[in-house]
């Protein structure tokens, strides 16, 4: 071979050193081309020699037989291929696809500013209230995966040299372990129950749900185990539910409010006669306007109660507050500045009741009466199948029919009696129920206690007490002076048919037993 063919041939390497191609240029002696030479230029290059190489030079020179140089120009051929490293994939914390479909939408409505848009023809309609942007978690639910890093493959050149591989970064998502587990298998657990909170690569549950803004479409519905405290309001139809306790800065509109604890509504309520409040133990509010309230202690309102309907289990004070239309029931005390209006609204007070109590004894008492009336018709018809001296038996399977019908009346009375019990308690360990008016009580406001209504045909000028005597009649005490006036004076009296007379339920008690 010339010095001039020996340079027409050649192994040329890819940049990466990862590809090595047997070049044949034109004008080259074709006699002087063989897989002696092929293979020397190919270790000059330092490819690494083997089986292969020589099987993929063998090939070439076959394909090299048919090339025609001239017509087409050089020839190339890949000889020896090397293998590329795989790089480590970088870490990343995976959400639960349920937790993953809220965040997803709550980054959404923050883009949308809270607006909802109309659904375009065929879209499927379905309530956006109740679609939350909030992620609740529970103590010991899972809520993601964390995949690790890995470290890659490494790879080989054509010349047998490694190709390091480039590892993958671990997630820079920072877990708080006060509130959130990390198991070595990835799983990631929440140690407390919450909303779980994801921001500036990190993640934590906070027991507490703070809402900077309004309970909106940007928010959707509410139900949170924990304290909940909303710095703006409630949007119309919108529902929060607190497993603890409920604090709202900002008005709320006609919503539905639930806590199990307490319930403060600084702005107050508007509530458009659809709203609700519901409290396991007190509320306190600027005012109530249009909504049913049901209070588990007490009632706490600063300027007016309006239009309302409350039950308060405890006391209501609120001696600055009016209170204008709707009904007010409480087992304790209630203290006003103003009850009803000057323009003579409806308003009505049930003192030393509550409409759920008094109906759940009032069905008690009658499903026990019925329910001993029954025990006694089957014990008396077991009397007279024992005095039949026929002795059938049939006689025999009647009266075992019947103890069993009299003995399953008797056991459902059993706890009808305890829980008639337990409210008696309930109701004893309430003092005796006080109306008190700071400032005035006007005409047309009714007082309901001890199973007589009282609906007052002239304005009284506070301060005055509203209260039963020793012998139960309805009485006014002036507060200034000591006197003391029947309200049968000054108020139109008539039998309330809707109460359950207190003074009467220990004798229905013991009647019951």
């Amino acid at each position: 071979m010339t010095a001039q063919d020996d340079n027409l041939i050649s192994i040329k390497l890819s940049s990466d050193r990862l590809e090595a191609s047997l070049v044949i240029m034109p004008g080259i002696d074709r006699n002087y081309v063989n897989s002696d030479v092929a293979l020397a230029k190919a270790l000059s290059q330092a490819i690494q020699p083997g089986p292969r190489l020589s099987v993929q030079i063998t090939e070439a020179l076959k394909a090299f037989e048919a090339h025609d140089l001239e017509k087409y120009g050089e020839f190339r051929f890949l000889v020896a291929e090397g293998h590329p490293s795989e790089e480590g994939t970088d870490g990343r914390f995976l959400l639960e696809p349920d937790l993953e479909a809220i965040f997803e939408l709550s980054k959404k409505r923050a883009l949308e500013g809270g607006k909802q848009s109309k659904p375009q023809h065929g879209e499927e309609t379905f309530d956006h209230h109740n679609r939350t942007t909030l992620m609740v978690v529970k103590a010991g639910q899972r809520i993601g995966q964390i995949q690790r890093a890995t470290d890659g493959i490494d790879g080989t050149d054509v010349c047998g040299n490694t190709i390091r591989a480039k590892a993958g970064k671990q997630t820079p998502i920072k877990f708080d372990s006060q509130s959130i587990e990390c198991h070595d298998n990835g799983a990631v657990i929440a140690k407390i129950a919450g909303q779980l909170v994801i921001e500036h690569e990190s993640v934590h549950i906070c027991p507490s749900l703070v809402i900077e803004g309004y309970v909106d479409f940007t928010t959707g519905n509410i139900d949170f185990p924990g304290n909940i405290e909303v710095h703006k309001g409630i949007r119309d139809c919108f529902e929060v539910t607190s497993g603890k306790s409920i604090t709202i800065t900002g008005l709320v509109e006609a919503a539905d409010l639930m806590a199990a604890r307490d319930i403060e509504l600084l702005g107050g309520i508007s509530g458009r006669e659809k709203g609700t409040v519901h409290a396991g133990r007190d509320v306190l509010a600027h005012y109530l306007n249009g909504a049913d309230c049901r209070v588990g202690r007490n009632l706490v309102v600063d300027k007016e109660i309006c239009d309302c309907k409350v039950i308060v289990t405890g006391n209501v004070r609120s001696p600055s507050a009016t209170i204008m239309g709707g009904h007010l029931a409480t087992l304790g005390s209630c203290d006003f500045g103003q009850v009803g209006s000057e323009a003579g609204s409806h308003t009505i007070i049930s003192l030393g009741r509550a409409d759920s109590l008094d109906g759940m004894v009032r069905d008690s008492l009658m499903l026990i009466k019925k329910l001993s009336e029954k025990a006694a018709k089957a014990k008396a018809q077991i009397q007279e199948l024992r005095d039949d001296p026929d002795a059938s038996s049939l006689k025999a399977e009647m009266m075992t029919s019947l103890q069993f019908e009299a003995s399953e009346a008797e056991a459902k009375m059993m706890p009808l009696k305890e829980a008639l019990k337990a409210t008696y308690k309930l109701i004893e360990e309430k003092s005796e129920p006080v109306l008190t008016v700071q400032e005035m009580l006007c005409q047309g406001a009714e007082v309901r206690a001890g199973g007589v209504r009282a609906v007052f045909t002239q304005t009284l000028k506070g301060p005055l007490s509203i209260k039963l005597d020793e012998i139960g009649e309805m009485i006014c005490l002036d507060l200034k002076s000591g006197g003391v006036t029947p309200v049968k004076n000054v108020a139109k009296m008539s039998p309330d048919e809707t109460s359950f007379n207190r003074q009467d339920l220990p004798t229905e008690l013991r009647k019951s037993a």
